[in-house]
C-alpha cells in the first residue's frame, strides 16, 4: 500500500523503511522495535539528510512529516544492518 499524504515521495509501507526493499535474504529485521527506535530513525535520517549524506536525502523525502506513532501504526520494519548503519551502531 502506497501512501504519500505526509511526504513528498510515496512510501510503500510493506517494504523496509530505510532501503525500501522486501528481500528477506538480505538479513534479519529488527523484531519488536520500541517506539524510541522509530524516533531515533526519524532523527538520524533528518540529521544525515541535512548534511547531504548519500541515500538519506531520498529517505528523508520519503518519510518527511512522519511521526514515530505513524511508523508504529504502519508496523514499519527495518533490517538490523540498515538500522545499525544509519545509527552508527555497527562500529
Amino acid at each position: 500500500m502506497m501512501d504519500n499524504s505526509n511526504s513528498r515521495e510515496p512510501v510503500d509501507w510493506r517494504l523496509r523503511i530505510l532501503c525500501q526493499e522486501s528481500n528477506t535474504s538480505k538479513g534479519p529485521v529488527v523484531l519488536n522495535p520500541r517506539t524510541e527506535s522509530y524516533q531515533k530513525i526519524l532523527v538520524v535520517v533528518a540529521e544525515r539528510a541535512s548534511v547531504h549524506d548519500g541515500q538519506y536525502v531520498a529517505i528523508q523525502r520519503r518519510i518527511k512529516g512522519c511521526t514515530k506513532e505513524m511508523l508504529v501504526d504502519k508496523e514499519v520494519t527495518c533490517r538490523r544492518s540498515c538500522h545499525a548503519y544509519a545509527t552508527n551502531c555497527h562500529r
